[in-house]
């Protein structure tokens, strides 16, 4: 008797254990046609391991009845699983990886995270618009653009949240809008890998210019006149080298939802996105720290001498020591990234392996006999860590707000308020009249 495959053979071999060479022989219209469609097959009993035995009679009796089932007494599907084709499905934008009571919090804190990058990124653009002969010089103007980047990416999460469904969901079927991403999740996969490189480089470029002056103080006076053209560079290479990681994600298969619910979208390929932006943002930072030491021993060692100097000798004072604190905390921002990073890449076959494992348990409607199947599955996530890098990507404005907020700004934003309220009664009066 020839074998016949089932549904979560299937599916493990379409995405993990053959996933390129399914996607190649996709992308062949003689050979597509030839290829199976997962979704009518039928459940294989061998996935449920420990409980195979316990539900081996009711499959086989599932599997051999499967023209004659219905809705109404055959199989019940609970949510966020519906009936189709005499088996329960994942709602796409039903279903959670967690608790109800974990992805509340997930969100809560992620929405949070967000609206903080709005908010104080809104607020740190205004004092730098007001301090503009300060902040909008170089080397400070970084801090502009970087700030930038996250009011943006922070607009894009939280436009994520308004409609999942939407957004995120190709089909009903959460298997199949899996592997069918929406245009959106592409464009806010790229926008996070972008977002991520492109705040890295920058960074990094800040961490130098500052390194550059305070151990080379001499050197970096007489290249002043250069400014201009190491800003040019600066800008180039922040809006240049974050595009690396796209064209390969997209080379590579492109984006996919791996969090459910939903907010970001990474690249099908783990080699890809550990290879273009992982590496890349570990050498960044790995190089970033060495100079914040060599910088912190300079500060350390010279702390006495420099107090007895003049301002023009190379003094070391408050803003060195803020924008020595935004970029320790950078430090923290991609450390939390990386290793959300390291653990996805690492975990992520078996983490997809056993998801369907679980989604083909629950494809005859027995609820209680798959816990194992999920507690399984929840065992190989870290949603923790992923939060701490959106927590503390979302605060990034309010630090560097702490370093826009010098003495001169205060009094020019005091100035601006009181030239403000004074005129209001006078409109006021005016309008009257």
């Amino acid at each position: 008797m020839a074998h016949k495959p089932s549904i979560d053979q299937c599916i493990e071999i379409s995405t993990v254990l053959c996933k390129d060479e399914w996607q190649k022989a996709q992308s062949i219209s003689t050979v597509k046609n030839q290829l199976p469609d997962c979704q009518r097959l039928s459940i294989s009993t061998s996935c449920l391991g420990m409980h195979a035995q316990a539900l081996d009679e009711k499959n086989n009796r599932i599997i051999n009845n499967m023209p004659e089932l219905s809705e109404a007494n055959q199989i019940n599907c609970t949510e966020p699983f519906y009936f189709s084709n005499g088996t329960c499905l994942p709602l796409c934008d039903k279903w959670k990886q967690y608790s109800n009571e974990k992805s509340a919090a997930i969100d809560v804190i992620t929405i949070l995270s967000a609206l903080s990058g709005f908010t104080f990124g809104s607020i740190t653009l205004v004092v730098s618009c007001i301090g503009r002969r300060k902040m909008f010089a170089f080397p400070a103007v970084i801090l502009v653009y970087m700030t930038i980047t996250v009011v943006t990416f922070s607009v894009l999460i939280l436009i994520s949240f308004m409609n999942r469904k939407k957004l995120f969901c190709s089909s009903e079927n959460l298997i199949q809008a899996i592997q069918n991403p929406t245009p959106y999740c592409s464009f806010i996969g790229s926008v996070y890998y972008y977002s991520l490189l492109q705040l890295s480089v920058w960074w990094l470029c800040h961490v130098t210019t500052v390194f550059w002056k305070i151990r080379f103080p001499f050197q970096a006076k007489m290249m002043e006149n250069g400014t201009k053209s190491i800003h040019l560079a600066v800008i180039l290479l922040g809006l240049v080298i974050p595009i690396i990681p796209i064209i390969v994600g997209f080379a590579t298969g492109g984006f996919i939802v791996d969090h459910f619910p939903p907010v970001v979208c990474v690249t099908t390929s783990g080699d890809a996105a550990y290879y273009t932006l992982a590496l890349p943002v570990s050498f960044i930072i790995a190089i970033g720290t060495s100079l914040l030491i060599l910088v912190l021993v300079t500060i350390v060692k010279h702390t006495r001498a420099v107090k007895r100097r003049s301002a023009k000798e190379g003094f070391v004072g408050t803003a060195e020591m803020k924008i020595f604190i935004v970029f320790c905390y950078y430090v923290l921002i991609g450390s939390a990234a990386l290793a959300a990073f390291t653990l996805n890449a690492t975990t992520s076959a078996r983490f997809v392996k056993m998801i369907y494992q679980y989604f083909a348990c629950k494809a005859n409607g027995d609820s209680d006999m798959c816990d194992d199947e999920r507690s399984a599955y929840e065992r190989f996530t870290y949603p923790e860590i992923g939060t701490a890098s959106f927590i503390l990507l979302g605060f990034l404005p309010a630090v560097n707000l702490v370093y826009v907020l010098s003495c001169d700004n205060l009094k020019r934003i005091c100035i601006f308020c009181n030239k403000w309220i004074r005129k209001q009664p006078l409109t006021s009066t005016s309008a009257t009249k």
